[in-house]
C-alpha cells in the first residue's frame, strides 16, 4: 500500500554525477553509484575492456539523467522543472510507464517523487509493477515522496514495467483548463528501488568493489575476441571473484544467464590472470558480451582491465589532425595549381588519399560532435529545452550522455588518450572531451592574432603530451584553427599569391541576390587587405582567395614541422595519422563567400588523408564517396573492435584502405544536417539537393533572395507594392544590411513593412528546394530544381527520412540547474570568428 510522505515542495535530489548510457542502452551514472549484494537488485554496469563510465544502475531512475529509454510510452519528451528547480517530466496520456531494471529479483521498496498540475485538488493514481497493482495515491501540486513494497514474486529478472494510472479525477481536471496541457497531469522527479551500495570507479584504479559486491560488465566483441578472458587488477587481501555470463537483447541488458559462472582465487595484492577458451562460447553470436562480477573476500578489489581476447596483439599509436576550415580544393595533393600545401603533399606520398570526401555539416561544433560519435549531426541537436526555452548557441548541440564517443572506445581498449585544441567551441561543447584522459583547450582561449592560440603552439603542446608517458600506446587529437577567416598570413607570407595588390580577378558584390560575403570578414578580411569595410560593395575574390592561400601556406610550414617531429619519434612507423577537417570554406559558391555557412561544394568537400602502420598502400588514391562521419567506425576497427554492433550513422572504411572490397559505391547516399540557420543537402550520385529554411535565415539574408522575396509578394501583395513604390526591392533591402550596423533599427521607420514581413515568417513558409547536377556542375552554381520536379520531391522524402530516423537519439537539453555560460572572452572570440553575429 502506498505511503505517502510530504517533502514540502522540495523534490530529493541525491548527489549522484551525470548518468551515462553506453553502447549497451543501460542507464548508467559516473562517480560514485550502488554496487549489489548477490539477490539484491541494485547493480553497476561498466562497459569494453577498461571500464570508461558507470552505466545500466538498476536501483535509481532520475529525470535529467537516466537514459530515455527508461521512459517508457506516456510521458512528454521535454524536460520541465519543479518550483525548486528540480528536472521533473510530465506524463503526457492517461497512463505512463517506467522501465526498472533489475539483475535479480529480490524484496524491496519502490519510492517515487511526484507532483501534479493541479490547484486545491488532487488526482487519484493507481501504481502497477507487471500487471499487479501496488496501491493507489492521490497527488497534488506539493511535491511528494511516496513508497511502495514490491515484494520479490512481483519482480522480474530484467526490464520490469511500472505503470502510473490516472483515473477519472483527470478527466474533470482537463475540462478546467481551458485549452492548456491538460495531458500533463502528473510529473516525476525520480523513481529510487535499491539500496546503494559501496563501489567506485576512478580513471586511475578503476572499479573498486567492497566484500559482497557485484557489477556487471559489458565486453565488447572485438576481431579476436572469443578465446581468452584477461582480469588485472589488486586486492587488499584474498579472496573470490565470481564471473557470470548474462544475456544481452538488442544491446540491453537484460539479466539472463547465459552460462556458468566460473570463480577465480585472487591472492592478496596485484594479479594478473587469463582462463581457458570455455568463454569463447558465452561469446557467439551478435552482440556484446554482458559480465557479472562479485566479489568475496578481505578488503576491496579493483578490477583495473577486464578483455576478451584470442592473443595480446599491440596497439598502433594515432594521430588524429583536423585542419578547421581547410578545403580539399586549395590543396596541393587535390590538384590545386598554388603550390599552397607542399609539406602536406609531401607527406601525402605516404598515405592513401581519399579523393570524394565529404563534411556533413557546415561547421565547427556540429562537425566535430559528428566525427566524435559516428552519428549524423541531426542526433547530437537537442530536444526541447528545459520549460520549452531556447538553449544558447553552445547548447543546441552535445555529446549526449548515451553516447560513447571515439576517445572512450579507445581508452577503454587500452590507449591513453589526448586532445590538444585551439577552437573555442570544442572548449564549450557539452560532452566532447568525455573519455580524454587529457584535454588542453589552453590555444583555444586565445584569439588567432595571439602567437598563444596559433598552431605552432598546439604541436609544440601536443608532442610534449606524447612523449610525456610512452606505457599505453597514445590517441591525440589535435586541432588546429590557422586556417580558418580572417586570413591573416603572419610575416614573410602576405603577398606571397597577390593578396596585397588588386587582380583581375571576378568582382563579387558584398551582399546581392546569390552571392553575400559575410558580414564578419567584411569587418575584419577587408580591413587586413586595407579596404574600407564600412564602404565595400563588391570585393576582388582573386585577393580574398589569396589571402586563404597565404594562411594556409604558412600553416603548411608548421604543419611539416610537426610531422618532421612525430616521425623522429620510435614508434611512428607503427602509428595511423589521420589528416582532415571539419569544414572547407566557400570561394565561389552561390551564396556566402568565403564563409562557410551554407552546405555549398566549397563547404562540404574536405581532405582525408591517412597514413597506415609502415605507410602500408603509400600512394593510393580512393574515389569512393565518404564522408567525415565514416571516421569513427573506421578507427574502431582498425584497433581490432567490431563497429557492427554500434549505433553508427558512418560506414568503416577500413576495408578500402586495405585494399579490399568495401560495398560502398558510387551511389552512396551522403547527408548534410544542421547546417548554417538549418540549411541541409543530401547528395545522391550526380544529384545534389539543397533545403533552405526560410524562417530560419537572418532578415536581410532571406530578402536578398529573390524567390524569398516573390513569396512575400504573394503573401501580402499591397505591402510589398508600398514598399518597392519607395524604392525598396531585395538588393535595397540586403544594401541596408551592408551600410548599417543596426539594419532592423534602420528600417524601424517601416513599421507596416516589418509587421508584415514578421506575419510572414509566422506562416511558417515552406523551405526552398534547390537542385544541383554535379556531374555537369561541379560547383553546384545552377539550379536545376524547376526542371525535375520529381528528383526534387525524391531527395526530399530521402532527407527527411535521415532526420526523422535520428530523432530518437537527440539528447534531451541541459537541465536548469546546469551551467553552461561562456564568459565575455569565450564569446568575443567566437565573435571574431564570425559566430553570434555583431550582438
Amino acid at each position: 500500500m502506498a505511503r505517502p510522505t510530504s517533502s514540502g515542495r522540495s523534490l530529493p535530489l541525491l548527489a549522484l554525477a551525470s548518468i551515462v548510457v553506453l553502447l549497451s542502452g543501460c542507464d548508467s551514472g559516473e562517480g560514485v553509484a550502488p554496487s549489489a549484494l548477490e539477490g539484491s537488485g541494485s547493480a553497476l554496469v561498466l562497459t569494453d575492456h577498461a571500464p570508461d563510465a558507470l552505466f545500466a544502475q538498476p536501483g535509481l531512475l532520475r529525470v535529467g539523467s537516466a537514459g530515455r529509454q527508461s521512459w517508457g510510452r506516456g510521458w512528454d519528451r521535454r524536460i520541465s522543472t519543479a518550483e525548486d528547480g528540480t528536472p521533473i517530466r510530465w506524463s503526457g496520456g492517461p497512463s505512463s510507464h517506467l522501465t526498472l531494471s533489475a539483475l535479480a529479483p529480490s524484496d524491496r521498496e519502490i519510492a517515487i517523487s511526484v507532483l501534479a498540475r493541479v490547484e486545491g485538488e488532487s488526482i487519484a493514481v493507481a501504481a502497477h509493477l507487471n500487471g499487479t497493482e501496488l496501491g493507489a495515491f492521490t497527488v497534488d501540486e506539493v511535491p511528494t515522496t511516496l513508497r511502495f513494497e514490491a515484494p520479490e514474486g512481483r519482480w522480474v529478472r530484467g526490464e520490469n514495467r511500472f505503470e502510473l494510472a490516472f483515473d477519472r479525477t483527470l478527466e474533470v481536471w482537463r475540462s478546467q483548463q481551458d485549452g492548456g496541457r491538460g495531458d500533463h497531469a502528473v510529473a516525476v522527479s525520480e523513481v529510487a528501488y535499491a539500496e546503494p551500495r559501496p563501489a567506485t570507479w576512478s580513471f586511475d584504479g578503476g572499479l573498486s568493489l567492497a566484500p559482497g559486491a557485484s557489477a556487471a560488465y559489458a565486453l565488447e566483441r572485438g576481431h579476436s575476441a572469443g578465446s581468452m578472458l584477461h582480469v588485472r587488477g589488486r586486492s587488499e587481501g584474498p579472496g573470490e571473484l565470481t564471473l557470470g555470463p548474462f544475456g544481452r537483447t538488442g544491446g540491453r541488458c537484460d539479466g539472463r544467464e547465459a552460462g556458468d559462472p566460473v570463480r577465480i582465487d585472487v591472492p592478496d595484492g596485484p594479479f594478473d590472470l587469463s582462463l581457458d577458451d570455455r568463454w569463447a562460447a558465452s561469446t557467439e553470436g551478435a552482440g556484446d558480451l554482458a559480465l557479472r562480477v562479485a566479489w568475496t573476500g578481505e578488503g576491496t578489489v579493483q578490477v583495473e582491465r577486464l578483455a576478451l581476447e584470442r592473443e595480446v596483439a599491440p596497439l598502433p599509436p594515432i594521430v588524429f589532425i583536423s585542419i578547421d576550415t581547410l578545403a580539399a580544393a586549395n590543396i596541393g595533393t587535390y590538384g590545386y595549381g598554388r603550390s599552397t600545401t607542399p609539406r602536406l603533399d609531401a607527406f601525402a606520398e605516404q598515405c592513401v588519399v581519399f579523393e570524394n570526401c565529404r563534411a556533413n555539416t557546415s561547421w565547427t561544433a556540429p562537425s566535430y560532435i559528428s566525427q566524435f560519435t559516428g552519428l549524423l549531426p541531426a542526433a547530437n541537436r537537442v530536444q526541447d529545452a528545459v520549460d520549452g526555452g531556447t538553449p544558447t548557441l553552445w547548447d543546441q548541440r552535445l555529446v549526449a550522455p548515451e553516447r560513447w564517443t571515439i576517445a572512450q572506445a579507445l581508452r577503454a581498449h587500452g590507449y591513453r588518450t589526448g586532445a590538444v585544441v585551439a577552437n573555442t567551441w570544442l572548449a564549450l561543447t557539452r560532452g566532447i572531451t568525455r573519455g580524454f584522459d587529457d584535454f588542453d583547450d589552453e590555444p583555444s582561449q586565445h584569439p588567432l592574432t595571439d602567437p598563444r592560440g596559433r598552431a605552432s603552439v598546439v604541436f609544440e603542446r601536443a608532442l610534449a603530451w606524447l612523449d610525456a608517458d610512452r606505457e599505453r600506446p597514445p590517441f591525440v587529437f589535435v586541432q588546429v584553427l590557422d586556417v580558418h577567416a580572417p586570413y591573416l598570413p603572419g610575416e614573410g607570407w602576405r603577398g606571397r599569391f597577390g593578396s596585397d595588390v588588386d587582380g583581375d580577378g571576378p568582382r563579387l558584390p558584398v551582399v546581392g541576390e546569390r552571392a553575400l560575403v559575410s558580414r564578419s570578414l567584411r569587418r575584419t578580411q577587408t580591413a587586413a587587405l586595407g579596404i574600407d569595410g564600412g564602404a565595400v560593395r563588391e570585393v576582388d575574390a582573386s585577393r580574398m582567395r589569396a589571402a586563404y592561400d597565404e594562411n594556409l601556406a604558412e600553416f603548411d610550414a608548421d604543419l611539416g614541422a610537426f610531422l618532421d617531429e612525430l616521425q623522429q619519434r620510435p614508434w611512428f612507423e607503427e602509428a595511423i595519422v589521420v589528416i582532415s577537417a571539419d569544414h572547407g570554406e566557400a570561394m565561389e559558391e552561390p551564396r556566402f563567400v568565403f564563409d562557410h555557412f551554407f552546405p555549398d561544394e566549397g563547404v562540404l568537400e574536405v581532405p582525408l588523408i591517412v597514413r597506415l602502420p609502415r605507410a602500408a598502400r603509400a600512394g593510393t588514391r580512393i574515389d569512393a564517396p565518404v564522408q567525415l562521419v565514416d571516421l569513427y567506425p573506421t578507427l574502431i576497427e582498425a584497433v581490432g573492435l567490431d563497429p557492427a554492433h554500434r549505433e553508427l550513422s558512418g560506414t568503416s572504411l577500413w576495408t578500402l584502405l586495405r585494399g579490399r572490397p568495401s560495398g560502398i559505391g558510387d551511389d552512396r547516399v551522403r547527408f548534410v544536417h544542421d547546417a548554417g540557420n538549418g540549411s541541409r543537402a543530401v547528395v545522391d550520385g550526380r544529384w545534389k539537393l539543397v533545403e533552405l529554411p526560410v524562417t530560419g535565415l537572418p532578415v536581410a539574408t532571406a530578402l536578398s533572395i529573390q524567390e524569398i522575396w516573390d513569396r512575400w509578394a504573394a503573401f501580402d501583395p499591397e505591402i510589398v507594392r508600398r514598399a518597392e513604390r519607395a524604392g525598396l526591392r531585395s538588393d535595397s533591402i540586403a544594401r541596408l544590411w551592408v551600410d548599417h550596423d543596426d539594419p532592423l533599427a534602420a528600417l524601424s521607420g517601416l513599421d507596416p513593412l516589418i509587421a508584415s514581413l514578421m506575419e510572414f515568417y509566422a506562416a511558417s513558409p515552406a523551405p526552398l528546394h534547390e537542385l544541383y547536377d554535379l556531374e555537369r556542375d561541379p560547383l553546384a552554381l545552377r539550379d536545376v530544381a524547376a526542371d525535375h520536379p520529381e528528383r526534387v520531391q525524391e531527395l526530399v522524402r530521402r532527407l527527411t527520412e535521415s532526420r526523422t530516423a535520428l530523432e530518437g537519439l537527440r539528447p534531451a537539453a541541459p537541465g536548469a540547474d546546469e551551467d553552461s555560460s561562456a564568459d565575455d572572452a569565450a564569446l568575443e572570440r567566437l565573435r571574431a570568428l564570425g559566430y553570434l553575429g555583431d550582438e
